[in-house]
């Protein structure tokens, strides 16, 4: 990890010898749904940054469905300003998924301003393995949305259809190959 690998950038410092979780995204601090607390209590919604779909607590069937389930169930998702979407496309699920599932819960998800799609740790995954489809449903559904970025490779499928957007303040697009 260097001071210039772009994820650090975005996604503040790795906590050392955890893969795969991040300190801080969008000024908050990630979290995800294997933090509950003992009595199952998640923190408080709109101070963090979520996790959606935790690949260090569930298994490749699974993952993205209960991840999600276990999001719109238990945390307060009418607070949530960010989220945070790691990849996992053949581990249950594609970020087309993450997209989809996002926007159909757009009304549960009201104060949402930040949403990073693909980030995952250069050390872990490349981005040019990171497959995409259509983001604009982010855009369409999300129209208070500040800040959208994504990471992956952009010719296997990445697409923004020409869309208006007043509240968008950031779009960051990152591939590699």
């Amino acid at each position: 990890m260097t001071a210039h690998d772009p994820v650090t950038h975005a996604l503040g410092r790795y906590p050392e010898g955890v893969e795969g979780v991040y300190d801080t995204y969008a000024g908050l601090p990630v979290t995800g749904i294997s933090d509950l607390g003992p009595d199952g209590e998640p923190p408080s919604a709109a101070d963090h940054a979520w996790r959606l779909w935790d690949y260090l607590e569930y298994g490749a069937k699974d993952g993205v469905a209960e991840s999600v389930r276990r999001f719109f169930g238990e945390v307060d998702t009418r607070r949530v300003r960010a989220v945070v979407v790691p990849e996992y496309t053949g581990r249950g699920g594609s970020l087309g998924d993450a997209v989809r599932l996002l926007a159909e819960h757009a009304d549960d998800l009201p104060e949402l301003r930040a949403v990073f799609l693909g980030a995952v740790r250069g050390d872990m995954y490349q981005i040019s393995w990171i497959e995409h489809g259509d983001v604009t449903p982010l855009l369409e559904a999300f129209p208070k949305l500040e800040r959208l970025e994504v990471c992956g490779n952009s010719q296997e499928g990445l697409r923004l259809r020409p869309v208006r957007h007043d509240a968008l303040r950031m779009l960051r697009f990152e591939s590699g190959g």
